[in-house]
């Protein structure tokens, strides 16, 4: 028995790296976009509940959270040149993974 007769007679098509890669950034996208919506309704609910928070509120509701609870809220702002250029600087000189990690250590207030 030779391995040719056992081959297809159709193969799949070749696929460049550029396809691959763009195929993988798809799936990723959707995994997120589904992770998201998973956990809309309750990051709505608790960012509400935050909002309509007083300050001593937001006190005890900081001294109690779960800090390990899951990230599903987005938080964004714009920014310029300046102000990356101070962020990537400020991250650089530290210890910190990335700009969440240096806005959560400088808003580190004391309760």
């Amino acid at each position: 028995m030779s391995l040719v007769d056992d081959m297809p007679l159709e193969r799949e098509p070749l696929t460049t790296k550029t396809e691959v890669v763009d195929q993988q950034k798809a799936e990723k996208r959707q995994y997120q976009k589904q992770n998201r919506a998973k956990h809309k309704s309750a990051w709505q609910a608790e960012k509400q509940r935050i909002d309509d928070m007083t300050v001593s509120e937001l006190k005890q509701y900081l001294k109690s959270a779960d800090k390990a609870a899951i990230r599903a809220g987005m938080h964004s702002f714009k920014v310029n040149g300046y102000e990356l250029a101070l962020i990537r600087l400020a991250i650089e000189q530290s210890s910190y993974r990335g700009t969440r990690e240096l806005i959560l250590k400088l808003l580190d207030v004391s309760l």
